[in-house]
This record gives C-alpha cells, structure tokens and sequence, in this order.
C-alpha cells in the first residue's frame, strides 16, 4: 500500500494584510520661513512695543522670552542660558538701544583733548545687559545682527565704527531698517503700507 503525503503548497498561503489607515498621507516637509526676530532691549518699554508693532507689520514674529525659555532644559534655567537660546531659535537679532542708564567718565579718567566733551557728563546710554548681549549676539552671528537705537543714546566706543539705524519714525529711517532685516536674511514683507506707521517713536536725537 503506497500512502501519500499531502505537502501545503505555501504560495497559496493566505497573507495577511495592514487594515487601511485613516491618517492623511505624508506630505512634504515645508520649509521654515526665515521671519523669527530675538529683540535684546533693556527698561524701555514703550520703545520696544513701537519697535514689536513696526516689526510685526513686516509680517515677522517675534521671539518672546517666554518662547526662549521653553527652549532650555531644567525647571529653573540662568537667564544666559534663555538669552542664548533665543538668539539660537531666532534667524535675525535687533539690538534696542534706548538711554535707560545715566553714564560719565570721571574727570581724573577724562581725557580733554582727544574725548567727546559728553564725556564728563551724564548721559543716555544703553543698559549693561543690552551692551553685553550685543556682543554675544555679534560674536555668534555678526551678519544676523541690526543694532538700532531710539532716543539719544551714547555710542559704544568700542563698536563706534559700526552702523546703527536711528530709528526716529521717519519713513527714511523705517526704509534703513527693512534694508537692514532684509541684508540680515530675514524674509519680510513690506509691499503693504502699514510697516510705515506702525509705532510712535521720538522725532529727532
């Protein structure tokens, strides 16, 4: 008697299938705009929300503190560490200027032939911590850096060769700081008027 061995042909093997999924379909990543500003300022409130008002008309956003914070690890981070990470979230940083400090070299220090006269005496000037993130925001991306004063603030001695926009309202120093974001590699937008009213800042220096 010849038994026979049935085989399981394995090509007729049922297979299973993933269930259709109901999530949308990946699409293409979309690249990120360049429009992210950090603003470094100091007490002066009201020139940074004309400032924050000139820059949001130009279609940028703005990098908050509280936006910086959450981009450092730790329940409580130094305030370094929330500077640095909104310098590194941002694509461009502006430097507000505002004469929030009084400042003088003392008259033994004081040279009377070669010194500004203003010198010897009181005067506007930024606050240290605008001037030392300055500095730290220029050692890290020079190019990505627009300094701009509003009101009349003594001039860093050190940096005195460098450019500032006098920001005074005028649509002649609103242009110099759409020029100045635009070189810096931010992606605005000004083909609408509104970034040539947007905030009230002083007349002259």
């Amino acid at each position: 008697m010849v038994l026979s061995v049935a085989t399981t042909d394995r090509t007729q093997a049922p297979q299973f299938k993933r269930p259709p999924s109901g999530a949308p379909a990946a699409s293409p990543a979309t690249p990120k705009t360049k429009r992210y500003v950090f603003v470094v300022r100091g007490r002066d409130q009201t020139a940074y929300e004309a400032l924050a008002a000139l820059l949001t008309s130009l279609d940028l956003r703005i990098v908050t503190w509280e936006d910086a914070v959450r981009g450092v690890d730790g329940g409580t981070p130094h305030t370094l560490d929330i500077v640095r990470a909104g310098i590194d979230i941002a694509d461009a940083v502006v430097v507000l200027m505002t004469p929030d400090d009084l400042g003088y070299v003392k008259e033994e220090f004081h040279n009377f032939a070669s010194d500004d006269p203003r010198e010897a005496k009181p005067f506007g000037q930024a606050r240290q911590n605008v001037i030392f993130e300055a500095g730290w925001a220029m050692a890290l991306n020079e190019g990505g850096v627009v300094l701009v004063r509003v009101g009349n603030v003594r001039s860093l001695s050190d940096v005195d060769g460098l450019n500032y926009v006098n920001l005074t309202g005028d649509l002649s120093s609103r242009r110099s700081l759409v020029n100045r974001l635009r070189n810096s590699g931010l992606e605005l937008d000004d083909s609408n008027d509104a970034w040539r009213t947007a905030g009230s800042f002083p007349t002259q220096f």
